[in-house]
């Protein structure tokens, strides 16, 4: 690996660190935010409007949220239907731990 490809991939190793903490918290946030609203009857948009002050000044923050209704169609394929069609395929997996 060249040693600007190996630079690049430590500074983005270092700013997912940082990120890895917020990126958990907002996935949770999201999961239960969309459970909440899932069973909700309604079909449209619903605005929501929040204030917060920074540095003094107060900042309004509106947020429009979008709940439609669609239908999928499922398949109950049998297993051995099922083992028919199967096949095995070599992929790449990539994965990364913060050692110190």
């Amino acid at each position: 690996m060249s040693p600007s490809m190996e630079k690049r991939c430590a500074e983005m190793l270092v700013r997912m660190d940082e990120l890895r903490e917020a990126k958990s918290e907002y996935e949770e946030l999201d999961k239960q935010f969309k459970a909440l609203l899932k069973d909700e009857d309604f079909d449209g948009e619903i605005d929501f409007k929040s204030s917060q002050t920074v540095r003094g000044k107060k900042k309004v923050l509106l947020f429009r949220v979008k709940r439609s209704q669609y239908e999928t169609t499922r398949y109950d394929i049998p297993m051995d239907v099922k083992a028919q069609y199967a096949y095995k395929e070599m992929q790449a997996k990539v994965t990364w731990e913060k050692v110190v």
